[in-house]
Formats: C-alpha cells, structure tokens, sequence
C-alpha cells in the first residue's frame, strides 16, 4: 500500500515535472527522464502568464511582480554556482572559441548600458518624487541580477552542466526572468507615455517635472539609442545559457569510454578519420591561424566598406532637422548598395557547401535555444522590413518608388538565406585550402563585417532619425529584434571564419 501511494505520488508531483528524453531507464520503475519537454512547455507557460499579468496589472504591481522574479532569479544564480562548485562531476570543460570571448565582451558593453539607462529613469523619478521606494527597489534588484547573471555567464561560458534537472530549472527560470524584464520595460514605457499625455491635459505639475528636468531631456535624446539594449542582453543571455546545458543526446564519458570510442575511430575508413582530426570541436588540437595576407586584405575591405556606409548616412542624419527627410530616401539607396552586397555572398556560401564545407561526422540533436533565438529575431527582423514595405515611400517618383519596394524585397529575402545558411552550417565544417583571396573563409568574414556595419548604422546612427519619425510598436518592440539579428549574425560568421 505504501509503495502504492509512494507511486501514485510520484506520478502527480515528480513525473511531469521531469518528462524528457530518458537519463535512466528501468524496467520495473520509473525511468528517469531530464526534464527537457516539461522545461519547454512550462517556459511557454510562465511567460504566456507573466505577459497577462504585466498587460492587466497596473504599473506598481508588475514592478512588483519584477521585483520577486528576479529574487528568485538571485537565488537560482547562488543555488546553482554553489552546487556546480561543490560537485565538480557536474561541468564539464568545453572549448572556449574566439567567437565566444567576442560576445562576452559585448555582453558586460549592454549590461553596462542597460543599467545607464536605467539609472537615468530612476534619477528622472527621483528627482520628480515619483514611486521613490518602490522605484529604487525595482531598479535595485534589477540592477543586482544583471551583474550578477553577467558575472555567472562570464564564469561559467567555459563549462556545459551536467544533465541535473534542479541545473535545469536554475537556468529555467534565468531564461524566464530575461524575457519578463524586457516585456514589463516595453510595457512600462507604453505606459508613462500613455500618462504622461493624460497629465498634460488634466494637471501639468507632473508634465513639468518631466520635461523641465535635464534628466528627462537627456533620456528622451538616448532613448532611441539605449532603449533596445535591453533586449540585445536578454537575448545575448538566453544564447549563453542554452550553451550551458548539456546536449541532449550526450552523456558524460569516462575515460575509457572515450579510449574506447578513439580505438573504434581507427577502424574507419581515411575519410573519416580525417574528419575526426580536422574537427574545430577537438580539445587536443591547436587552433589554426585564420589570418594571413589575403585573410588581412579582405578585413582592410570589410572596414573600409563600413567607413564608406557609416560617412554617407552621417553626412545626410547630422544636417538640421528640417531637411532630414532626406535621409530616409539616401538611406534606401545606401541599404539597397548594401544588400546587393549581402545577397551574392549568402548565394555563394550556399554553393560552397558542395566543395569547401563538408558535413560533420558528428550526429546533432534537434533546434536548440540558440538557434530558436536566431529564428525568433529572424522572423522579427523581417516583419519589420515587411511593414516598412507597405509605409509611404519617400520618394515622389515612379523609379524611386521601385527602388523603395526592390530594397524591401532584397532586405527579406537576404535575411531569410542568411539564417537558413546559419541554421544550415551547424551540421557542416570548412575543407580544404583557404587561403585563395575568395575563399568561403574569407567570404564569412566579409559577411560578418557587412552584418556588423549594418548593426552599427541601425544602432548610431539611425536611431537620430528615429528620435522624431517611428511609432512606439516600432521603435520598442520591432526595432530591438532587428539590431539583435544582425548583431548575431555578425557574431555567426565571425565564429564561421575562425572555426
């Protein structure tokens, strides 16, 4: 009767909260499972939650309801560094790549300017007297679990977690709190400008406060510039965690098991031999240099390509507000040079999938959160294009008319073969000599700096013109997307040329 119940118990309270791919099975109990679908149905869960209550609950209440996720979120962080440390078995070393110390490094760059723009916010309250304790409360523990987490990526990007359920749900709910910040922030600046505009016309004491204030002036002049750093970090976090957790399909080897695995290697043919030995995943071997003269050339190109496509928009953006309108039609034209660039390289990174890439040996599991981010951002990236599509053109004639609907139409179909190719590489590693001036390595880093350009120009330069012309849906939900995907891509085949 007590196993019974014992059983019974187990499959209310422990089974569906573990349901995945099996860690251990048994035959005459319950296996062991790791926790993989249950994790996905209930992110989805929380978050479709979390969005209702943000949507329906006032401003002080979702603070509020920040104000516990990202407690829980600092507990998770000291639970989780704690446990790792004290059972070393649960890490293991991975392969640090080039790629990764790069987005580190701009993962502390937006956490430190996330925090200045939200620092501004909180001096802007203070100032105003506006939700003194709650506001430096909300902001206090904000600020905590950025650090924080910051800290805990930094640390912890060298290692993958053993496959624990209680590792998983720690990184679970960090996933949960990153996506909940930057939904309640989209969501509280909707908001104080939807109040803002109700207080201009009932009662002006606290319109004055506002736009008196130097504060106010400085934020609203950042603003464009600062306000999608927030989901540039979420999302640079989500990608960082993901690579935290181990791959479905492997389980921790012994030695010998991995001595084991070696000896049977041998008994392949040379072909596949050769792909053991050339694998970028291999912890033994020393990295290439990727860099050589034409290596060199093709950066000097790259940055000069920038230079030219950052000078163009800057001579048009930094003229009097009154002839801005000419930058909109200047910039069509310079996106337009731009992707005419962009698309023939993507083409040809897919032609060489048939000579200078080879699939990998390996096998892979199925989409992980990485890639699930790139696809969300992707998708993002495009709806925008699509609905700057369908907006009134800027030019007054029939040709400027085509070349706006033509550069909406490149910039669509460029995103999408750039993130099927990303999505496509995964399974697939460089062969061969690349060194030749056109080779597809130094076609990955041409593109990566392409990506970088643009993702430099929607980030300084464009946001000025953003300042008086975009929609709020634009600007705080759509926008961020887009700086986001091609920071990524930036970063992909910048991991693509070093790999």
């Amino acid at each position: 009767m007590t196993t019974l119940l014992c059983n019974i118990l187990r499959a209310t309270f422990i089974v569906p909260f573990s349901a995945g791919l099996i860690k251990e099975r048994r035959n005459g109990g319950f296996s062991v499972h790791d926790g993989s679908i249950a994790g996905v149905v209930l992110l989805t869960t929380a978050m479709i939650i979390i969005f209702e209550i943000i949507v329906v609950l006032p401003v002080k209440q979702s603070r509020l309801l920040m104000v516990g996720l990202a407690g829980l979120a600092l507990i998770c962080l000291a639970l989780c560094s704690i446990v790792v440390r004290c059972r070393s078995n649960w890490l293991e070393v991975k392969t640090v790549k080039p790629s990764d110390q790069l987005k580190l490094k701009f993962l502390w760059l937006f956490c430190i300017g996330n925090i200045t723009y939200q620092a501004l916010q909180l001096a802007m309250h203070l100032v105003c007297k506006i939700y003194n304790l709650q506001v430096t409360l909300f902001w206090t523990f904000t600020w905590t679990f950025q650090i924080c987490q910051t800290a805990f990526i930094h640390y912890f990007s060298r290692f993958r977690f053993a496959n624990a359920l209680c590792l998983y749900y720690g990184l679970l709910v960090l996933c949960v709190t990153n996506i909940s910040m930057w939904t309640q922030q989209t969501f509280y600046t909707n908001r104080i400008r939807h109040e803002i505009n109700i207080t201009n016309i009932i009662n002006n004491t606290a319109s004055n406060c506002l736009y008196a204030d130097g504060l106010a002036t400085a934020l609203a002049y950042l603003n464009p510039y600062l306000q999608p750093v927030l989901l540039e970090y979420s999302l640079l976090s989500l990608i960082f965690l993901s690579e935290m957790w181990p791959k479905k399909e492997v389980e921790f080897e012994t030695p010998n098991n991995f001595l084991s695995r070696e000896i049977d290697d041998e008994n392949q043919t040379l072909l596949v031999q050769n792909d053991v030995l050339d694998s970028e995943q291999h912890p033994l071997l020393p990295r290439c240099n990727v860099w050589h003269k034409n290596s060199v050339c093709v950066l000097v190109i790259g940055f000069l390509y920038n230079f030219l496509f950052m000078i163009i928009q800057c001579i048009y953006i930094y003229r009097p507000s009154e002839t801005m309108t000419d930058y909109r039609t200047v910039s069509y034209i310079v996106f337009f040079c731009a992707n005419l660039v962009r698309t023939p390289l993507i083409i040809k990174c897919f032609y060489a999938l048939h000579r200078q890439l080879r699939p990998k040996q390996e096998t892979n599991s199925g989409m992980s959160l990485d890639q699930f981010v790139i696809i969300t951002s992707s998708f993002a990236t495009c709806g925008y294009y699509i609905s700057d599509c369908f907006s009134e053109s800027p030019s007054n004639t029939d040709s400027g008319d085509i070349l706006f609907k033509v550069n909406a139409f490149f910039r669509v179909i460029a995103t999408l073969f750039q993130t099927l190719f990303i999505l496509q590489m995964k399974h697939y590693k460089k062969i061969g000599d690349q060194k030749p001036f056109c080779s597809i390595q130094n076609t990955f880093l041409f593109v990566s700096l392409v990506n970088l350009g643009i993702w430099m120009s929607y980030t300084f330069v464009n946001p000025r013109y953003r300042l008086t012309q975009s929609s709020f849906l634009l600007e705080s939900f759509w926008f961020p997307f887009v700086l986001f995907y091609h920071f990524e891509c930036f970063v992909a085949f910048y991991k693509f040329f070093r790999a």
